[in-house]
Parts: C-alpha cells; sequence; structure tokens
C-alpha cells in the first residue's frame, strides 16, 4: 500500500531442506580397525581418503572428514579424530594330545597385559592335566582384547591287563591275553627280540617275557611277565587189577597227587566216569586202555593208562 492508498500484492515459496547429520563422533578410539559410516542414505560422499561409498574401513590413526551432499543439494562437512590401537597378539599353539599322567603349561603371552582364562584364572600361563577346551582372553593397557583357544585332550592310562608272574603247567600252553581297549598296537620280547605283535601270546615253556602297549598317539606302558614251571606239577596215579573176569566188578582207586580237583576216567569200552574211585564192569573180554585224567586248581592236568585184561572164567 502507497502513500495514495493504492495496494499489491505477491508471494514466494520456499523450501528449506534438512541438511546433513552428522554421523559420527569428533573423536573416537578404536581397536584394530573400525568402519566409519556416513550415514544419510540417498547422499553422495567424498572421503578425505578419496572414497567416494558410504562407509569407509580404517586401520590407523589420523583425522578423517567426509563431505555429505544430499540429494536436495545440501552439503555438510564432519570429521573425526581417530586413535587406532593394536590389540595383544595371543597364540596358544595347535591342539594338544597328552599321555594319561602328562601335563602341558599354555602360555598366553608376556608382561604388560592381563589375562583371563575360561575358568576364570588369571595369568599368562595355565598349568593343564586333564582333557577340555582352554581358553584366554588378553588385554592390554589401551583396552583392546585378543582371544584364543586350544583343546587339550589327555588319553586313559594304558593298563596291562596281565599279572607279573605266571605258573605254566607241563606240556599244556600258557596263552598270555594283553587285549586293551586303549591299546592299537602290541609289542612282546623274549631276549630284546620282537617275538608277535598280537594282542596274544602264547608261552610253551618258563621264561620272562616284555610286553608294551602302545596307544594311538604313541603313549606306552611296559611291564616284564616271568613264566616259571609249576613247582608241584599234579600227577595221575590209580590202582587197579591187571586181569579180571568178565562181568567182575573192577574198582579202579585214585592216588593222584598233590590235590586233583576233577577226575576224568576212560575205560576204553565206551563208558566214561567222573567220580574219583570209579567200579566198573567190564561186558566183553579184551584188552582195555583205561585212562585217568586228573586236573589241579590251577588247571593243570595229567593223565595216566594201564591195560585191564578181561577175560572168560
Amino acid at each position: 500500500t502507497n502513500s495514495f492508498g493504492c495496494s499489491s500484492s505477491d508471494e514466494i515459496l520456499v523450501d528449506v531442506f534438512p541438511v546433513p547429520q552428522a554421523p559420527f563422533a569428533g573423536s573416537q578410539t578404536v581397536c584394530d580397525e573400525v568402519t566409519l559410516d556416513a550415514g544419510n542414505i540417498g547422499s553422495s560422499y567424498a572421503w578425505s581418503t578419496g572414497a567416494t561409498s558410504r562407509t569407509v574401513i580404517v586401520r590407523s590413526s589420523g583425522n578423517y572428514g567426509v563431505t555429505i551432499t544430499t540429494d536436495k543439494g545440501c552439503t555438510q562437512a564432519f570429521s573425526t579424530q581417530l586413535t587406532v590401537n593394536t590389540s595383544p597378539t595371543v597364540f596358544l599353539g595347535d591342539d594338544i594330545n597328552l599321555c594319561f599322567g602328562q601335563s602341558v603349561t599354555l602360555t598366553a603371552g608376556g608382561a604388560g597385559n592381563s589375562y583371563v582364562w575360561s575358568d576364570n584364572t588369571q595369568g599368562p600361563t595355565k598349568l593343564v592335566t586333564t582333557s577340555g577346551l582352554y581358553s584366554v582372553t588378553v588385554t592390554n593397557g589401551q583396552g583392546c582384547s585378543a582371544r584364543d583357544e586350544i583343546m587339550v585332550t589327555v588319553f586313559p592310562e594304558l593298563i596291562i591287563p596281565l599279572a607279573s608272574t605266571y605258573e605254566i603247567c607241563e606240556n599244556v600252553p600258557l596263552l598270555l591275553n594283553a587285549a586293551s581297549p586303549q591299546a592299537s598296537s602290541y609289542q612282546w620280547q623274549v631276549g630284546g627280540q620282537i617275538v608277535s605283535l598280537q594282542p596274544t601270546f602264547e608261552v610253551r615253556s618258563a621264561m620272562e617275557v616284555a610286553l608294551t602297549l602302545i596307544n594311538a598317539i604313541g603313549c606306552s606302558v611296559q611291564q616284564t611277565i616271568t613264566v616259571r614251571p609249576d613247582p608241584d606239577p599234579i600227577r595221575a596215579k590209580f590202582l587197579v587189577a591187571s586181569f579180571v573176569n568178565l562181568g567182575d566188578s573192577v574198582r579202579f582207586v585214585e592216588l593222584s597227587h598233590p590235590d586233583p580237583v576233577s577226575f576224568n576216567w576212560d575205560f576204553a569200552d565206551g563208558v566214561t566216569s567222573a567220580v574219583k574211585d570209579p567200579v566198573h564192569q567190564y561186558l566183553r573180554v579184551g584188552d582195555f586202555n583205561s585212562k585217568l585224567e586228573v586236573t589241579d586248581p590251577k588247571n593243570c592236568r595229567n593223565d595216566l593208562s594201564k591195560i585191564v585184561s578181561v577175560r572168560l572164567l
């Protein structure tokens, strides 16, 4: 409106677009590396590193800036002072196998760092005697951490399932059976020479045998086994008439020594008996090679045969 009272009007439309928002703090301290994200999706980016992507990976300290331009043409520059600290190095080694009774000391590093193991114990080393998965977290003075783990396997004890001394029966082999679920190989030695690689070994005379059991990772156990002759071997002995008449009741009298526990009579006419002093009747004439086999408490055996001649009256 002017001084004469005349008026006119006009209008204009003004659009106010938002400027880019700050994507990160002005300073940051990180470990090893960080991904800087400029955010503001749909914008274009110009980093001080020359990158034009929305994100950049940074692994060294310094000042990093980005200029963000929105799709509406609004531009804003941002920067951050970045401090990148290096995490400690920790390597417990490859997985470990131990023989029964062995131990290992795990080492996670030297002085100047803090160490927390999976069982919450602390310190740069750990003595391990049992199977398990062991891990450690190492933290340095800048607060950066690293972790590693290792599997320790302690194999079961190798046990030789044999006594150290045995007595062998006369003329009867002794079978030594060392089969063990923990063993993967066997060595039997006599006089320093390997004589068998099987779980079992047959002994036919008095001797000393050295046995070694070995498991899958080479752990071993040894034992010397002494095989001695029976100091008082059983001897079959009996009395019976040499000549008898057909139809007679023939008495067999057992006199074996020292302590028979079973008796096996064979009268050679198809009849047997297990009693100590049997009475037998022969039903045909002829010469019969009657036999007694006796067994002692150690299962040692011995036998004796005698001819019984049966004749007609």
